[in-house]
């Protein structure tokens, strides 16, 4: 008996730092070491490797013992059947091979992504079954945050102070974590090139202090006064993202802040109402009028400091620059997306909805939206120059760089909509979690609230499903929400002492 207990002990200990494992190799997106291995030029995550092994030697076993997985994973597995189910109906299409890419192959790689985005998630969501643990997990990454915040400065330092001529050591400490050399004029942190550093940091961090600092919240005990932990790697991760140069980044991250900001003008502008009519009579009309006033003036300072940033943006980044020019020949959106120099990513969208329309119910299976490029294309695609490179010189396939528009064309509408309604069922149950009392669930729901915005775009950026960062935190959110659930019910363990149960 005693033996049997100190094995499960041991079992324990050892899946929590495998996690702890995953965490911190979260701020990694192309490993060499990993690399090499998988033989790969591009998304090697290593935190996958943590996440596969929690999945074979700890998840498994338990689902084979019964274990249920939190209600919210639901929806998600529904959408993984269908994009299972549109990946097989799609050897029944007439898709003829392109550069040699075969879709049988191509259908097999797609699949593995979706293999690793499946586990992720479904190890974040059961192994977070504890507060200590989240935690934990949370202070991992306010750790790791700060690390990626501090290499990716001294970035920022050269690209402004020595117009990106780095010194040999950083190439080197570069090339210890990463496949890419470093941009001359934006930062990459530890990622594989700036866009997906900014979407580590909207995925995963910014929503996290984001929420942190909203609700005056932190995962340390030690704190000066008004000022935590988040608060300060909030400020770092805004400087970082503005220095990646990520306009879908941006955009993303401005629409969360904004959210948090009209949160606060409505705080302010009732705090500021009630000082102006303190020991004064007024009626409910001049009342209203008060607070319109006040939300409008806040809401104009907001406004002018937008515009003010990307005025200053556009300076540093002559694509934003010419968002202030006037034009006269732009008869189409295809040619106002060229002089704003996205025509491509606008092209991609766009093809991407022309094979959805022709494929509406199922798709054209996961992976195999490239095999449609060529003949879905407009003519204008033919006139830029990355379209060529990438048709005539690059041997991989064209693809949506969208994961909305990835969902749509290769998993039809069915996929898409499975995929909406696990995100709306997760929205819905984060939102339940700011109005509870207790600071830990409150400060998850704001996070899962901006989490949610922040995907909406960056799903315009990204359309891998190998990389990691949505499936972590959506995990995480699963299980908070999960462990939420589990107080409103009478159980023989609280979710605090469940680490200390027998399984």
């Amino acid at each position: 008996m005693e033996r049997s207990f100190s094995a499960s002990r041991y079992l324990k200990q050892l899946h929590r730092y495998t996690w702890y494992s995953l965490v911190v190799l979260l701020v990694f997106t192309s490993l060499p070491l990993l690399a090499s291995m998988i033989r790969t030029d591009s998304v090697a995550a290593p935190a996958v490797v943590p996440a596969v092994l929690l999945f074979g030697f700890w998840l498994l076993p338990q689902v084979f013992r019964g274990k249920a997985f939190p209600y919210l994973t639901l929806p998600f597995l529904l959408t993984v059947t269908v994009l299972l189910v549109s990946s097989a109906a799609s050897f029944f299409l007439p898709i003829l091979p392109v550069k040699g890419r075969m879709p049988v192959s191509e259908t097999l790689d797609a699949l593995i992504t979706l293999a690793i985005a499946t586990i992720v998630y479904l190890v974040s969501a059961a192994s977070l079954k504890d507060r200590k643990l989240v935690l934990d997990s949370l202070r991992l990454v306010n750790l790791i945050g700060a690390l990626m915040i501090g290499w990716s400065l001294i970035q920022g330092y050269f690209i402004l102070t020595a117009q990106g001529n780095y010194p040999d050591w950083m190439h080197d400490l570069q090339s210890w974590f990463s496949i890419r050399r470093l941009f001359p004029n934006r930062t990459t942190g530890f990622a594989f090139e700036p866009s997906w550093l900014a979407h580590q940091l909207n995925m995963i961090f910014l929503p996290y202090w984001l929420a942190a600092s909203l609700t005056d919240y932190s995962a340390h005990t030690r704190r000066f006064g008004w000022l935590t932990m988040e608060k300060t790697l909030l400020l770092g991760g805004i400087v970082v993202l503005a220095l990646s140069f990520s306009r879908v980044g941006w955009l993303a991250f401005g629409l969360a802040f904004t959210a948090a900001a009209v949160r606060l003008t409505l705080r302010f502008a009732n705090q500021a109402q009630e000082w102006l009519l303190r020991n004064r009579a007024a009626g409910m009309a001049f009342r209203r009028f008060l607070t319109a006033l006040i939300f409008t003036v806040l809401l104009a300072i907001y406004g002018g400091g937008a515009l003010i940033a990307l005025e200053v943006a556009g300076r540093f980044d002559p694509r934003l620059d010419r968002f202030f020019e006037r034009t006269e020949d732009n008869p189409t959106a295809i040619h106002l997306a060229n002089r704003l120099a996205f025509a491509e990513r606008a092209i991609a969208w766009g093809t991407g909805w022309e094979i959805f329309n022709d494929h509406p119910f199922i798709g054209v299976g996961l992976g195999n939206a490239g095999f449609f490029f060529h003949e879905e294309m407009p003519s204008f695609a033919w006139l830029l120059v990355e379209i060529n490179e990438v048709y005539f010189r690059q041997a991989h396939l064209f693809n949506t760089k969208s994961l909305w528009l990835r969902l749509l064309s290769e998993g039809g509408i069915l996929g898409f909509i499975c995929f909406v309604t696990w995100l709306y069922l997760l929205l819905r149950s984060v939102r339940v979690l700011q109005g509870d009392v207790d600071p830990y669930f409150k400060v998850i729901g704001f996070t899962g609230f901006f989490f949610v915005i922040q995907l909406a775009i960056e799903g315009f950026s990204i359309d891998s499903f190998a990389l990691p960062y949505i499936w972590f935190t959506a995990g995480l959110l699963t299980a908070v929400v999960h462990q939420y659930l589990g107080q409103l019910t009478p159980s023989a363990i609280h979710p605090d002492d469940q680490d200390n149960a027998p399984d």
